[in-house]
């Protein structure tokens, strides 16, 4: 597949394998999950299979046979390409990360100074309108919308992502002078693929790094309301993991969330995770940035 997404080249062994095959397995009669959400009349996505090897439909565009190293895909006749994309780079790669142990969580991440911090929040809840006014002050970006989570005997790190953020065309222009020559996310999408680094828009960091806060982002319609972070309780920052997680509804059905829940126990452990209040508005999010940047030097 020749992506639209912006990549960066790899570097070392490659850990997964990813192509088109010409033909699938037989569908099953029975399917371990199928999403509340429709396509065309058919759940979004249905999944069947084992660990082993899962079969990931998603009707009318394309059959996924994820294993630990190997995804392939069997695209429905005149299936868009884009959207195949936008999928494996989604859901798909999420669940994929979870196969491997690796918790996918629904967050945007920066890293200020030696350390990253998260922004945890499900689509239209601003993480990467917040990430972007970062990456104005200079600030890195680590990962949009999929977030890569290692827990390790050593800690909790963050994966990098791509160089790349998704932002409507109204708050795309906030920070891009021209954003007319930019692809939009899908064909029927309207948010923007604006690409970091190089010449482009902020700088982007391709190392993992150590996290050091995660923010779950709260906007209100109350207007000059001073932004504000609150330390969530252990259980309280366990429920907002869970919730935000990318894939916590298939991971359930898949019988993967008791493992899940115990590496989510363990980022809360070692992880501060906090509420952040703040007036919705584009004229707030410099203030918004000040009061991150502050929480962050009191708690260290």
């Amino acid at each position: 597949m020749r992506f639209r997404s912006f990549m960066l080249a790899g570097t070392g062994p490659s850990q997964l394998r990813f192509h088109r095959a010409g033909t699938g397995a037989a569908r099953p009669t029975a399917w371990r999950y199928a999403s509340d959400a429709r396509h065309g009349g058919e759940p979004l996505l249905r999944i069947c299979g084992s660990d082993d090897e899962l079969l990931l439909n998603f009707p009318q565009i394309a059959d996924f046979y994820v294993t630990r190293d190997c995804i392939r895909y069997v695209p429905a006749r005149n299936a868009d390409e884009t959207f195949i994309e936008l999928l494996f780079l989604g859901p798909v790669a999420a669940l994929w990360l979870e196969l491997n142990g690796i918790v996918a969580l629904h967050a945007s991440a920066v890293v200020v100074g030696d350390s990253a911090i998260a922004f945890l929040q499900h689509s239209g809840g601003g993480k990467s309108t917040l990430a972007a006014s970062f990456l104005r002050r200079r600030i890195a970006l680590l990962s949009d919308d999929v977030l890569a989570v290692s827990v390790t005997p050593k800690g909790v790190q963050c994966m990098p992502g791509y160089p790349q953020l998704r932002l409507a065309p109204a708050i795309a222009r906030q920070f891009i002078d021209d954003i007319d020559a930019l692809p939009p996310v899908h064909s029927s999408a309207e948010k923007k693929c604006i690409p970091v680094g190089g010449r482009e828009f902020g700088s982007f960091c391709d190392a993992p790094s150590p996290i050091s806060c995660i923010y779950v982002p709260q906007r209100t319609s109350k207007r000059r309301r001073p932004p504000a972070a609150h330390a969530l309780t252990p259980s309280q920052a366990l429920r907002e993991l869970v919730r935000g997680s990318f894939v916590a509804n298939a991971a359930d059905a898949l019988g993967w969330q008791s493992r899940r829940v115990r590496n989510l126990a363990k980022v809360a452990e070692v992880v501060p995770v906090k509420q952040l209040s703040y007036s919705s508005g584009m004229c707030y999010l410099d203030a918004v940035c000040d009061a991150v940047l502050r929480d962050l030097n009191a708690t260290r």
